[in-house]
């Protein structure tokens, strides 16, 4: 089943958009798996992905990423760190300037979140992807990912199933995203 993506004119209306849960962490050894989750859509400037987690005191190895591409086409990811580094790359290459971040962080009922609104620019997009790769009907191939290398708490976890074993953004890895109107 393909994650639904909706067009709005700004951010403000986010809340109304579908949540992506990232809940599934298939080489986790003990109980550490942190709630994260990630919405997306189509802004007039670009591809919006907002993401956060529910870390009490997350480490600076803890991150949330995102890899899309349109098939055939180059793979496009941005990544954020607890610490607010981010980084986009395309085809694994850092690409500076081709993404805006808006961090966010605080507290509610759940506890502590870190995360952030990270906007890709729609030139570079659809330099990569087309003209139309943002319009209704596209389908882009990607995953969403929660994940850290520190050693107290090491944990990969991703919306679709992926292959930790072996390359977690690897085609195999990937679900589908596609563009709706609702």
């Amino acid at each position: 089943m393909s994650f639904k993506i909706s067009a709005l004119a700004d951010l403000s209306g986010a809340d109304s958009l579908m949540v992506a849960k990232i809940i599934d962490y298939p080489l986790a050894k003990d109980e550490y798996k942190p709630f994260a989750q990630a919405r997306l859509c189509a802004l007039p400037e670009g591809l919006a992905v907002q993401m956060w987690a529910f870390e009490a005191n997350p480490a600076p190895q803890s991150s949330l990423k995102a890899v899309l591409c349109k098939k055939g086409c180059a793979a496009l990811s941005v990544q954020l760190w607890s610490d607010g580094r981010l980084e986009a790359a395309v085809d694994g290459n850092p690409t500076p300037g081709i993404c805006t971040l808006s961090p966010l962080w605080g507290e509610d009922l759940q506890g502590r979140y870190w995360g952030g609104s990270m906007v890709l620019n729609k030139a570079t997009l659809q330099q990569l992807w087309g003209e139309n790769c943002l319009e209704v009907g596209s389908i882009l191939q990607g995953n969403l990912y929660k994940l850290s290398t520190d050693e107290a708490k090491p944990h990969m976890g991703s919306l679709f199933p992926a292959d930790f074993g072996g390359n977690p953004y690897g085609e195999n890895s990937m679900g589908e995203f596609e563009f709706v109107s609702y």
